[in-house]
């Protein structure tokens, strides 16, 4: 099962990130896109649609994970002691930018 769910604030991207962490130790960031109303739809809502998800490779069991305030860094911590921050690279891929060990 998960253990934390975190969305990534929205500044003005057209695309939704949520990451996700769970009881197998996994972390995932998903990437939901926002797209235009067709001029057929009746709905007011915007339309999403679900692009995919990147398994992110963490040394240690993730319990928790946080969005920095523009949604372009991640932070997960677990039973290793460490926290890792996470950036999407110009290829579109996440990696671990750094890592903080604790006392």
């Amino acid at each position: 099962g998960a253990l934390d769910v975190a969305w990534a604030p929205n500044v003005g991207r057209t695309y939704h990130y949520i990451a996700t962490c769970g009881r197998d130790g996994g972390l995932q960031v998903h990437t939901i896109q926002r797209r235009k109303k067709s001029k057929q739809s009746k709905v007011d809502q915007p339309l999403l649609e679900y692009e995919g998800h990147q398994n992110l490779e963490s040394d240690q069991e993730v319990w928790r994970c946080a969005w920095n305030v523009t949604g372009t860094v991640l932070a997960s911590s677990g039973d290793g002691g460490v926290v890792q921050l996470w950036k999407r690279n110009f290829h579109k891929q996440w990696k671990c930018v750094s890592q903080i060990q604790g006392d």
